[in-house]
């Protein structure tokens, strides 16, 4: 198999999620003439109004926040070069439940904007009767109420990752006279068939170099994939763990919300690691589970807390002295086993 086959096949186990959102500020940027001025001085950099009061907006701001962070929790970021919007890398067998909860989620958006057209004149009017100086110049900034729905979008998209082996199809594409005729007519015209000929085996090679140079970025990029993958599950668990263990160090107690945190982080990477981390790496994972699931009383139970933190600082120290090489083999026994499963 060849490695553009091997290495796409991690994709096969999930697709990219896009979420876009998109809302209107309600605010409008200060002109000079807010200052009694004809122009601002160079160092000036002027602030903005506020068009509606902030609890109208809250909702709203509350569920895009909602959507990115239902997007991000079962999925991997997916490293896209000069892209406005975050890809998401989301497993097949999470992939349902993502959609179900952005779809909710989008309903939810979309009432929200309609109780805020319903209540438009009402926050105007709030508006005015709070700042009655400065009604004038907010006045006029105000859109009218049935182009409010135009300023806002709720849209996730799911993307297959598929590129081909053979691109037979493109491959096969000839350069025709009528082709050339879209970008030079005139050149097209005076162009003999011997011309054509010449042009035709210059395309070709020039196409199979960008086609070769397209299969080497897909296989970089799923490679490279896979190692922020590991990367991600670990410094997630990196994370939560020195969340715990700064809170012993401060003398905090340790109690029933910081179990749970550490436990929900446990069972969110185990369903995550489609890759399979090394089994060193689930054994540190494992005695902080057994642990925390001891019944151990760690609000006030000194030893205990000290036995916690223990197995805490030592998962994160055996993840910060193993990571680079675990990653390597991580994505190497990944790698493997889709190429035996693919040749099965």
């Amino acid at each position: 198999m060849s490695d553009l086959s091997r290495e796409m096949k991690a994709f096969e186990e999930g697709a990219l999620v896009v979420v876009s959102v998109g809302k209107k500020s309600w605010k409008m940027t200060l002109t000079p003439k807010d200052f009694g001025l004809e122009e601002f001085p160079k160092n000036f950099e002027p602030g903005r109004r506020r068009l509606l009061p902030d609890d109208a907006l809250n909702r709203i701001d509350y569920l895009e926040g909602q959507a990115r962070r239902a997007a991000d929790k079962f999925a991997f970021n997916f490293g896209l070069q000069n892209t406005r919007v975050k890809h998401r890398w989301v497993q097949l067998s999470k992939l349902g439940l993502v959609l179900v909860t952005l779809d909710e989620i989008k309903a939810n958006y979309f009432q929200a904007v309609s109780d805020l057209i319903e209540k438009y004149e009402e926050h105007k009017n709030k508006m005015k009767a709070d700042f009655p100086d400065q009604w004038p110049f907010l006045e006029k900034a105000y859109i009218a109420k049935e182009s409010i729905i135009d300023a806002y979008y709720f849209e996730f998209e799911v993307i297959n990752m598929v590129f081909p082996s053979q691109m037979s199809a493109v491959k096969k594409f000839e350069l025709q006279q009528a082709d050339l005729a879209v970008l030079d007519r005139e050149k097209a015209a005076a162009m003999t068939q011997q011309d054509l000929a010449k042009m035709r085996r210059d395309h070709q090679e020039r196409l199979e170099r960008i086609l070769r140079q397209q299969q080497e970025m897909a296989v970089s990029r799923a490679e490279q994939f896979v190692e922020n993958a590991v990367k991600q599950l670990r410094g997630k668990v990196v994370e939560v763990f020195q969340q715990i263990t700064g809170k012993i160090k401060d003398g905090k107690s340790i109690i029933k919300t910081n179990l749970d945190t550490i436990r929900s982080t446990l069972h969110e990477v185990r369903q995550l690691d489609f890759i399979g981390d090394d089994a060193a790496f689930h054994a540190q994972l494992d005695r902080v589970q057994t642990l925390i699931d001891s019944g151990k009383e760690f609000r006030d139970d000194a030893a205990a807390v000290r036995e916690l933190d223990a197995a805490l600082q030592g998962a994160v120290a055996h993840i910060n002295t193993t990571d680079e090489a675990a990653v390597k083999k991580a994505k190497q026994t990944y790698f493997g086993r889709r190429l035996n499963l693919a040749a099965a």
